[in-house]
């Protein structure tokens, strides 16, 4: 099945990708950068196609959030909490993944 954005909240059609990229109606990437507490921010990205293809995954969820957001016939009593995000822990080195200071997870 093929889904295709509107142009106002397509991200190939943007010129640059940040954290405050509207991918659906009120609805920025910056809602998948973390739970509460969490602040992560979008700029682990280095490469702009990379973020390109972020915001192309991350546009079906947004446009299901906006569907049950804007439809409170049906979810009046529904709130929609994005629980997991984008992470940003760097490469794997020697069995560790680090990223944030003291958050190590090692593994065998």
């Amino acid at each position: 099945m093929i889904v295709t954005p509107s142009l106002i909240y397509n991200p190939e059609a943007q010129q640059v990708i940040t954290s405050y990229t509207k991918l659906a109606r009120g609805i920025t990437i910056a809602k998948f950068l973390g739970a509460r507490g969490d602040k992560t921010s979008f700029r682990h990205v280095k490469f702009e196609d990379q973020r390109r293809e972020i915001a192309r995954n991350l546009t079906l969820h947004a446009r299901a959030m906006d569907l049950i957001n804007g439809n409170t016939y049906r979810f009046n009593d529904v709130r929609l909490i994005v629980s997991e995000g984008l992470d940003n822990r760097l490469p794997c080195t020697e069995g560790v993944w680090r990223g944030r200071a003291g958050d190590e997870e090692v593994f065998s």
